[in-house]
């Protein structure tokens, strides 16, 4: 699996430590961190840090996989108590989101680590998250961003999409009090693809209280599933997605509710290659990668699209709506700024 915070080579340097950490409850190997050097480890612990593996790393030492000195015990509980803490901060803020979406009657869903902490692991501060995301139903996207600006604290502009560009994307992030909110409208693999259609997405969803007592919604397990598989095929994911799509493969979320029918078939090959992805690290069954095995023209499509991000974004744009405008917008930000570069101009705003 390429990509990601947790740069390629520090994922393979440290390897045997990503696998220790992410392996389920009692089935991974041991590992004897004790003898490490204080530079290998702070490496180590910078890289655990990078893919928000920390939670997990803190529960492998506590049931007796990872063995660490008395010292960086204390040290890794110290760290992930402070995390938890500030997960904690943004589930009561979570709350005040739920007030203002709630008042406006707009149906919504937690997504990724929120959902994930509470229905794949035994303990919350397990999975942490350095964000919260949620999804609002389609048609209310515009009114939800609208009333999430009069949240306290939030900073920056107006979040109004008014541009097609910003409609396409599948997601405008909020930062609120120096948290970031990921705000969707859809669950799918690259912005300009379809979504899954919001009937699945919304339908039985899942209940569960947080920390904070609020009790929240999420997607069933089938719709988590297939978003993280999709997401791990993102630029930029961590290994927590890993770590999730391996736990939720082993406990039979795909047999649930099989949503095979209903995912679009431009997105069938970006879960499958998220399959392929965790398989990297977690088994994967033989019949759910044919399940979900796209034919051979999907599949080098695709493989080309994750390779190249540019020119899949152009085909996906092509196959939308307004296409010229929205190629037009990605376009002329870089003609502007190569035409400033070589007449020596600068942006009006750098100039105050």
């Amino acid at each position: 699996m390429s990509g990601g915070p947790g740069t390629a080579a520090a994922r393979l340097r440290h390897r045997d430590l990503l696998g220790c950490v992410m392996a389920i409850d009692a089935e991974g190997p041991v590992l004897d961190a004790t003898g490490w050097s204080d530079a290998y480890w702070r490496a180590a612990a910078g890289t655990l840090g990078a893919e928000r593996l920390l939670g997990l790393a803190q529960a492998a030492a506590d049931r007796g996989r990872l063995l660490l000195t008395d010292a960086r015990r204390a040290q890794l509980q110290t760290v992930v108590m402070r995390a938890a803490a500030r997960q904690l901060v943004r589930e009561q803020l979570l709350g005040e989101v739920a007030a203002l979406l709630e008042r406006e009657r707009i149906d919504w869903r937690v997504l990724k680590g929120t959902a994930t902490a509470r229905l794949c692991y035994s303990a919350p501060w397990e999975r942490l998250s350095g964000d919260t995301d949620l999804l609002v139903e389609p048609g209310r996207y515009r009114d939800a961003l609208h009333v999430l600006g009069e949240l306290e604290g939030f900073t920056g502009e107006k979040p109004w999409p008014g541009r097609f560009s910003r409609e396409a994307a599948k997601a405008q992030t909020l930062r609120v009090r120096g948290m970031e909110l990921d705000v969707h409208h859809k669950v799918t693999a690259m912005n300009d693809l379809d979504g899954l259609p919001a009937e699945c997405v919304f339908a039985d969803p899942v209940a569960l209280t947080l920390d904070s007592g609020l009790t929240v919604l999420a997607p069933n397990r089938s719709v988590l599933f297939v978003h993280a598989a999709m997401h791990l095929t993102t630029e930029n994911v961590r290994l927590t997605t890993a770590a999730d799509l391996g736990r939720m493969i082993a406990a039979g979320w795909p047999e649930l509710a099989p949503m095979d029918a209903a995912v679009p078939s431009a997105l069938r090959p970006f879960v499958h290659a998220g399959l392929e992805r965790v398989s990297e690290w977690f088994p994967v069954p033989e019949p759910l990668l044919e399940r979900w095995a796209p034919s051979r023209l999907a599949r080098a499509a695709t493989t080309l699209q994750l390779r190249h991000r540019r020119l899949g974004l152009a085909v996906n744009i092509a196959r939308r709506p307004h296409a010229l405008q929205r190629l037009g917008e990605l376009v002329r930000p870089a003609v502007h700024s190569s035409r400033c570069s070589v007449q020596g101009r600068v942006h009006p705003d750098e100039s105050r």
